[in-house]
């Protein structure tokens, strides 16, 4: 494994950086395409080396908030809402994961992009593998953030599947899901396990992260089609620049697994988040941005 360089010149520098999300408005970056027959929502902001940002499970666009506009001050930053999250349309029950892999390299032919830094989180990150697996060329950069891509012990892995599958079925009743969007000590309920501080979420971007986890039909499919996807990670046979930047309190997918992978992993590089659970994008924006922005300075 090759360490990360320092990125604190990089952190500096973004402090010069519109990065305030409220102040933004969004709607002349929001659109919709057509996408192997579904309708994709995705955001388009900044100009420059395309990144693609692909949130996790039960996330959308809106789990990239606190780093869009940081990223986009040099790149041109695509974030999209997977299929069946956020505002698009789902799959089908019989697609397999990949189907999200393909629906991502409609959505770059759509938008003439040939090749793309793409970030993967959580769920999102066994998406960016697949994608990366299938479709090498496409993707010059590949990052991982508390990424889906370990094989944890069974027991641990039902454990996480039902949590998370419980948590989506509380959730998605509306009278709970309206009482955790009004409810301060709710929200922090129900961010604890994602975030190790959810004080460190402003009441808005918590209810904002939170809303598209209340009404997402992609959210047992992900579950089921994601579990039978990890075992075709193959860690030693990527061949894309890598770079893991992981929470050293993630609960869900822990730091030791991490360090395992980015062993694996030829040449790649890890990024430890102090203090941030599984969402450091989130959690710690400011040195999650730095991170990823030295990273994509790199050669390739």
């Amino acid at each position: 494994m090759i360490e990360a360089n320092d990125a604190a010149a990089t952190e500096a520098a973004l402090a010069e950086l519109p990065t305030d999300w409220t102040a933004i408005d969004w709607a002349p970056y929001l659109n919709d395409l057509n996408i192997g027959g579904r309708r994709i929502r995705y955001v388009d902001y900044g100009s420059g080396t395309p990144v693609l940002l692909i949130h996790g499970i039960g996330g959308s666009w809106r789990h990239w908030l606190e780093n869009i506009a940081a990223i986009g001050a040099e790149c041109r930053v695509i974030a999209l809402d997977l299929p069946g999250f956020g505002d698009s349309e789902p799959l089908l029950d019989t697609d397999e994961l990949g189907a999200n892999a393909d629906a991502l390299v409609g959505l770059m032919d759509a938008l003439e992009i040939d090749a793309a830094a793409v970030v993967g989180h959580s769920l999102g990150g066994l998406v960016a593998w697949l994608l990366t697996g299938a479709h090498p060329r496409r993707v010059h950069q590949l990052v991982l953030v508390d990424a889906a891509t370990i094989t944890l012990p069974a027991w641990r892995t039902k454990g996480i599947v039902w949590s998370f599958a419980a948590t989506n079925w509380l959730f998605s009743r509306p009278p709970v899901g309206r009482a955790v969007l009004r409810r301060p000590r709710l929200r922090r309920l129900a961010l604890r396990g994602t975030v190790a501080d959810p004080e460190a979420l402003s009441p808005r971007l918590a209810a904002t992260v939170l809303s598209s986890a209340l009404s997402a039909p992609g959210f047992r499919h992900a579950l089921r089609v994601g579990l039978r996807a990890l075992p075709l990670v193959k860690p030693a046979e990527m061949i894309s620049p890598t770079l893991l930047i992981w929470g050293t309190a993630d609960t869900v997918f822990p730091l030791t697994a991490a360090r395992r992978l980015a062993a694996a992993i030829p040449g790649a590089q890890l990024i430890e988040i102090a203090g941030a659970a599984h969402c450091p994008q989130l959690e710690r924006p400011a040195e999650f941005n730095a991170a990823l922005l030295a990273f994509l300075k790199q050669p390739r």
